[in-house]
């Protein structure tokens, strides 16, 4: 299910019944191990210079991220923290 947000794999797999906050943490859940195995890697498959880029436009990024995508806080965090 590469390439769709977490709603609709959810969705996808237990059915349309389930309300929101069911789903946002369904999908809290299935990103969770992928953060715990990402996280220590991530600055190595990183772009040079992204980093600091990112710690630039820390503040503006989460607001960005967190308003306009589908991913959630600890994701946000997972890819602003330095």
């Amino acid at each position: 299910m590469h390439g769709k947000r977490n709603d609709h794999i959810v969705r996808a797999v237990f059915g349309l019944h389930l309300a929101e906050a069911e789903v946002f943490n369904h999908g809290a859940a299935k990103e969770s191990p992928y953060r715990c195995l990402m996280g220590p890697r991530l600055i190595k498959h990183l772009a040079p210079g992204v980093m600091s880029f990112l710690g630039r436009h820390q503040k503006k990024a989460l607001v960005h991220r967190s308003s306009k995508r589908s991913a959630s806080v600890p994701n946000t965090r997972l890819y602003l923290r330095t």
